[in-house]
């Protein structure tokens, strides 16, 4: 999980997407970065990302769209699977 600074059609992140659960397209996550006017960064993007795989139950994911930094936070309620 993390900020990757990768877009989605990325091919770092379609490599990851092929042998890990993406919650950001599984979600259908369209921003994980507010609309920002300073110039160095372009807003309403996707460069946060949890990848979760098969030992991981997921009980609730959310992008919380509260302005604390330049990034939403990704707040993911889960449980280890035995």
């Amino acid at each position: 999980m993390g900020d990757f600074n990768l877009h989605p059609e990325s091919e770092s992140i379609q490599l990851l997407n092929k042998k890990l659960t993406n919650l950001i397209e599984k979600y259908n996550i369209k921003t994980t970065h507010p609309t920002v006017k300073d110039g160095l960064d372009v807003g309403d993007s996707v460069d946060d990302y949890i990848f979760v795989n098969d030992k991981i139950k997921v009980n609730n994911f959310e992008v919380n769209k509260k302005k604390v930094s330049d990034h939403y936070p990704l707040i993911l309620d889960f449980e280890i699977i035995d």
